[in-house]
């Protein structure tokens, strides 16, 4: 009794510290969406009057569907395509890496999967597969496929009611149905009970979306909104065609003014997020330019920003960071995909990263667009870079396969806190090319012991104090008090590079702790990472370092150990630590050592803690290095600066650390 008190009263804690930082423009939005869904139906719809069809001169997203058999290349994917095609026409969906079979008809409100699952259902993207199906030749059985799914849905899911009427699963649904009427119109047209059905459905799904924009969420999910609201008044002919879509233009520049940050970063600070809007804004861009509207300064301003900022991060691989609510997926465009989409809606060349396009972007243009596919991409140079308003720092040696980005911006837009992590001053490393330092992932968004695993500050690679997040994550996707950086520094040069930040994430504690890090790169390949805990009392501070699950730490001597597996020979030195340990794929008494790059994948990876405990001030660290240890001393420590010399293979070097940043001597 008196613990589900004391749980129920820390919960009304954090509400108030999470909803604290809400705008009244989201709680009235909010408000609004709440009391609509006890309103009748009537009152929750957005008559926009008939929807009578696909407009006679509309010019499709897909242009080169059919070209994909002239591929040669994508006759894998086709083929892909076609095995998960025939698992939807017998109900056999997979979706966020699980299987789930229906017996004898879709049930849409299903509760043996989860909810995300559940919309990715309603999503419909399986057009995508079923257009590729038919544009190979097989259009009896894709068209039979979508239509005996679309039917379902119809009848399953009436006007307002369970996942399928979420603003959001509309706004994907919406675009995919449109992407299926205009292949499949000569079926349509010779069916006119079905297209009735669906014409009236799309009308009702329309109206009900354009009256409930998730005004209150914002972020991603309110662009999607918009997208959808694009697509549905340049696709279709309704009487408010043109109202619709200058409402859709209007918010959508207000919210590319707020989301899209100077330096290119999308302002949830979240890179797999970022490219998904960066893809929105594209294919919204060349729809308006295929369909006679007049292009927009501000929309192309904006993709060519994402995309430059896309490449900036890019890791050695071609991936994105996994930082943050970031997964991998094969079933959507990789960065190089949509850089080479960028590349060519832009018509500028420098953008395009790879020689192989993939599918996406001749699904867009076809296989002779210009500047499409080349013989090699266009290599821009490799340079350190801060990319300051998004808080993400990337130091690279001079071609690139020594790759560093630190984490070390605000966790969250203030008010939309949904995919925020605790992980500040977190980061991934690659060495030779090879990813061996990473961040945890995400392996699901349902509430519990895993998404609180993966959102906590053990699971990255930065310091925790007293068994405690640096942000108060909880449930799915919120986020109550919150770190902030502070005085961030940096400075590139040819031979060292080195940022420094501290945040108050922890002056929520008694001890009143600032954490201030300093990352410190020597360019014949050692990384200084010093960490230093301000404030008063004693304190247990541990330091995490997760490895990529393909390697293990050995020890070697004292305060040395070495990362076994890697093609490159890599060192880890510490000091100053009271202790060290590794864990790998532990449950209790807490959760450590997991990695998930996809949802629902996860496997157990080697974290090394190093533990003091201790009156602060304290300091202390670790040095990682390539093909040998280094030698860590520390010449001076008082309670302003810190003076330590370290011993490379090559080099010696000395240099302080204080308010003022790093200072280096040779």
């Amino acid at each position: 009794m008196i613990l589900s008190l004391k749980k129920r009263i820390r919960n009304i804690c954090l509400l108030y510290w999470t909803v604290r930082h809400l705008s009244l423009h989201q709680v009235i939005w909010r408000c609004r969406r709440w009391l609509r869904h006890y309103l009748p139906i009537s009152f929750r719809q957005s008559l926009l009057g008939p929807i009578h069809g696909i407009k006679e001169d509309f010019r499709p997203l897909f242009r080169g569907l059919h070209d994909i058999n002239d591929c040669e290349k994508l006759q894998p994917n086709v083929k892909q395509a076609a095995r998960r095609a025939s698992g939807y026409k017998n109900k056999r969906f997979t979706f966020l890496n699980h299987e789930h079979i229906f017996n004898v008809s879709v049930d849409w409100a299903t509760l043996d999967v989860s909810q995300l699952w559940r919309y990715h259902l309603h999503y419909f993207d399986i057009v995508q597969d079923l257009l590729l199906v038919s544009a190979s030749g097989r259009q009896d059985s894709a068209w039979h496929t979508f239509k005996e799914l679309a039917d379902s849905w119809i009848d399953s899911n009436p006007l307002g009611n369970g996942d399928g009427w979420h603003p959001y699963t509309i706004s994907l649904r919406l675009v995919n149905w449109i992407h299926a009427l205009y292949e499949w119109q000569d079926r349509i047209h010779s069916d006119p009970d079905f297209q009735s059905k669906i014409m009236a459905s799309i009308a009702d799904q329309a109206g009900y979306l354009f009256n409930d924009l998730e005004m209150d969420v914002r972020g991603n999910h309110l662009i999607k909104n918009l997208k959808t609201m694009v697509f549905v008044s340049v696709a279709f002919r309704f009487a408010k065609s043109d109202q619709c879509l200058k409402r859709a233009l209007t918010l959508l520049k207000i919210e590319t003014a707020e989301q899209i940050l100077p330096d290119g970063g999308h302002f949830e600070r979240n890179p797999g997020y970022h490219l998904a809007v960066l893809k929105d804004y594209l294919d919204i861009g060349l729809l308006l330019q295929r369909n006679g509207n007049r292009q927009y300064d501000w929309l192309d301003g904006a993709i060519s920003r994402m995309a430059s900022w896309a490449i900036k991060i890019q890791t050695p691989d071609g991936k994105l960071p996994t930082l943050k609510d970031t997964t991998w997926s094969t079933r959507e465009p990789s960065v190089e995909e949509i850089l080479c989409v960028a590349a060519t809606y832009l018509n500028e060349p420098t953008l395009k990263k790879s020689p192989d396009s993939g599918i996406y972007p001749i699904l867009l243009f076809g296989i002779n667009e210009e500047n499409l596919f080349g013989e090699s991409p266009v290599l821009q140079p490799v340079n350190s870079i801060a990319l300051e308003d998004s808080g993400f720092f990337v130091l690279k040696d001079g071609n690139g396969q020594d790759f560093i980005v630190v984490d070390a911006g605000k966790p969250c837009p203030d008010y939309l806190p949904a995919h925020a992590h605790a992980d500040m001053f977190s980061f991934e490393l690659y060495i030779d090319g090879e990813r061996v330092f990473v961040d945890s992932g995400v392996y699901e968004y349902t509430a519990g012991k895993w998404r609180d695993y993966f959102r906590s500050t053990r699971a990255h690679n930065s310091v925790e104090i007293n068994g405690k997040d640096q942000s108060e994550v909880w449930a799915s996707f919120r986020v109550a008090r919150r770190s902030a950086p502070i005085g961030t520094k940096w400075q590139f040069d040819k031979g060292v590079q080195w940022i420094q930040s501290q945040h108050d994430g922890y002056t929520r504690l008694p001890e009143k702790i600032i954490h201030r890090r300093s990352v410190i790169v020597f360019i014949e390949g050692i990384w200084i990472f010093v960490d230093e805990l301000f404030g008063k009392g004693e304190v247990s501070a541990n330091s995490y370092l997760h490895l990529y699950p393909d390697f293990i730490y050995t020890p070697r001597e004292l305060n040395q150990w070495s990362v076994s597996g890697t093609r490159t020979p890599i060192w880890i030195t510490t000091f100053n630590e009271a202790k060290a340990w590794v864990n790998k794929g532990v449950e209790k008494p807490v959760i450590q050592g997991w990695f998930s790059k996809s949802f629902n994948q996860k496997v157990a990876n080697e974290v090394l803690t190093l533990n003091v405990t201790n009156h602060v001030p304290i300091r202390f660290g670790y040095a990682i290095s390539k093909n040998s240890p280094v030698s860590i001393e520390i010449r001076n420590m008082t309670r302003s600066e810190l003076s330590l010399f370290v011993k490379g293979s090559k080099n010696g070097y000395s240099f302080g650390i204080n308010d003022l940043g790093v200072s280096i001597n040779k």
